[in-house]
């Protein structure tokens, strides 16, 4: 898709550099080359997945984020009310906490470009401690049963972690100084749960 975007942008278009370029009528990237080439047709099939694809999206992760939330709170890591579930086996409190989780994640971003960036800071940022890991249980276990072997697994592991930190570099200190603060009250609420189970009761916690 970049490659062939790059292939149609008009050089006309790149006489200001690459943040320079407009499409009539506001039209997103790959829509204004189509409109540009006078395929409209296109362009509309681009809108129509354009709406389709994010609700479909929305929809796994309305499942995937509630679950993670029920099972924290199932191993004591999130308020013990996120584990109820109704009579189809639905984690409804998780997902009405996500909602409004998604809806406040809204305030702090300009539009929707900005919280795109977060996300994907925040997607690559669970995904740098893998690179850790994985080396750090090598050598802690070595005679655990593997039914998979890594080859060239700390060459492998040393490039994630470094392309991870670049791509966490490249979103820019705006979204990372978001990202912290979401952190942050992470650590907050992580805490907090953890203080008020030390302080219940064991018959309470068994």
């Amino acid at each position: 898709l970049q490659l062939g975007f790059i292939l149609s942008v008009d050089p006309e278009s790149l006489i200001h550099g690459w943040k320079k370029i407009y499409f009539q009528g506001e039209a997103g990237p790959f829509a204004g080359i189509f409109i540009a080439m006078g395929l409209v047709w296109a362009s509309k099939i681009l809108y129509f997945d354009a709406i389709l694809s994010p609700l479909g999206t929305a929809v796994g992760y309305v499942a995937a984020s509630s679950r993670i939330l029920y099972s924290m709170s199932l191993q004591q890591e999130a308020p013990k009310f996120f584990s109820k579930t109704n009579r189809f086996s639905i984690p409804w409190l998780a997902i009405i906490a996500n909602f409004i989780f998604g809806m406040i994640f809204f305030l702090p971003f300009a539009g929707w470009q900005a919280m795109a960036s977060f996300l994907s800071a925040a997607i690559v940022l669970s995904l740098i401690p893998g690179p850790i890991c994985l080396p750090i249980f090598r050598k802690r276990f070595p005679k655990l049963n593997r039914p998979f072997i890594l080859p060239f697994a700390n060459a492998i592991c040393f490039l994630s972690f470094y392309l991870c930190t670049l791509l966490l570099h490249w979103t820019g200190w705006d979204t990372v100084k978001k990202l912290e603060i979401a952190i942050g009250i992470g650590f907050l609420i992580f805490f907090t749960v953890h203080f008020f189970e030390m302080k219940r009761p064991r018959n309470e916690l068994h």
